[in-house]
């Protein structure tokens, strides 16, 4: 399931505009505070109030952190030591795994008004909880006595098994307001002879029925990782003949191909806001491995505008170089990885005058300008949940 980054060597006129205005788009850096040390690919989430989450340390001590009105959260255990932050919702709900005591595999948990609840389901070795909504629905996973890995809708403490395509692992990995949950499932226990793994398929899951998304590009391996309340989906797959991946665009049925930075092999779609802006990342293959699941380094933080790839690197100042990117808002901001000059989690802000998104939502919403943003986020102090 997890995704690995390898580090060896009138109308038309007004669409210019904003097209134009997108093109000239830059951004200021904010780091965020040092005690959240690094953030991998799958433990990082941004909203539109511009909160965010990260968590820090490695296996199995990871420390979670909620960092929203310029403070640092840290995310208490359900009895035990260590929480990992997996997926933030709109009211700044926080979804992922903690320890229980005297327990060091992760259980799913919510972290919401003050407390932190156990959403495992029961018979569940292990579990944690992926993506929230505005709804307090939950999606997770869990795996049980027989290792079979699950996934599951959690609201209010009912559960909902998602199924499965055939095979023995299902993961879901982005939801909406509506319920609906998209993630990946294997479509048999068979491996693959080149890649020693079962294939996997996308899904869409709607109201109770499981929709295989099919081979997307001609090859069994791909997922899903975003669906909007338009019901677009965002995810990444294998080309034919696997010898690269690249992240695509699903709109009932219709597939865009969202092409790595030129001269790269392999991009990964992971975020998309409501002005169609994605993000994601883009390298080269890896040997061994499908494209879709590991990706060689050195690495472009991207951002697709009408399916065009832009390197980020060149919309920000030189003294950073970032090798991913996670997370994108309504307002613009992006959640980032940045290797120069120094590996750290960035929240990339839209300078003002120039970004149409930002500029619609200073009108109406919480837009922040980003020098005071800076200002208040640095000053970010630790508390407990």
């Amino acid at each position: 399931m997890p995704r690995l980054l390898s580090r060896l060597a009138p109308p038309l006129i007004a669409l210019l505009l904003i097209l134009a205005a997108h093109a000239q788009t830059t951004y200021d850096v904010v780091l965020l505070p040092a005690k959240v040390g690094d953030v991998g690919l799958s433990d990082a989430g941004l909203n539109n109030r511009g909160s965010v989450i990260v968590s820090a340390g490695r296996n199995p001590n990871y420390q979670g952190y909620l960092w929203r009105n310029g403070k640092l959260i840290a995310l208490p255990a359900l009895g035990g030591t260590g929480t990992r932050a997996s997926g933030l919702g709109e009211l700044d709900r926080v979804v992922g795994g903690a320890h229980r005591q005297d327990n060091l595999d992760y259980h799913a948990a919510l972290w919401r008004n003050g407390q932190v609840l156990d959403v495992e389901p029961t018979g569940a070795v292990k579990s944690g909880a992926l993506r929230i909504n505005r709804l307090d629905q939950l999606v997770g996973y869990y795996t049980d006595a027989a290792g079979i890995t699950k996934a599951y809708q959690w609201m209010n403490g009912s559960i909902v098994e998602l199924g499965n395509l055939g095979g023995s692992a299902t993961y879901p990995l982005g939801t909406n307001d509506a319920g609906d949950i998209v993630g990946q499932s294997d479509i048999s226990n068979i491996p693959d002879p080149k890649f020693r793994i079962p294939p996997t398929h996308a899904f869409l899951w709607q109201a109770g029925t499981m929709t295989d998304l099919g081979s997307i590009f001609g090859a069994d391996f791909n997922y899903a990782t975003h669906i909007d309340n338009s019901g677009r989906i965002l995810g990444t797959a294998d080309l034919a003949g696997d010898g690269s991946a690249h992240a695509f665009l699903w709109i009932s049925g219709q597939i865009t191909d969202l092409p790595p930075f030129s001269g790269d092999l392999v991009s990964w779609g992971d975020s998309m806001n409501r002005a169609g802006q994605i993000v994601g990342s883009s390298g080269m293959r890896e040997n061994g491995f499908a494209p879709f699941q590991v990706m060689r380094c050195p690495c472009h933080a991207l951002l697709w505008e009408n399916g065009q790839p832009i390197d980020l690197n060149t919309r920000i100042a030189a003294k950073w170089d970032l090798d991913f990117a996670t997370s994108i808002n309504d307002n613009g901001e992006i959640l980032a990885h940045t290797i120069k000059p120094f590996s750290a989690p960035v929240l990339l802000v839209p300078q003002q005058g120039n970004h149409p998104v930002a500029s619609r939502h200073r009108e109406t919403g919480p837009y922040v300008g980003p020098r005071q943003l800076q200002r208040d986020r640095l000053n970010g102090i630790a508390e407990v949940w």
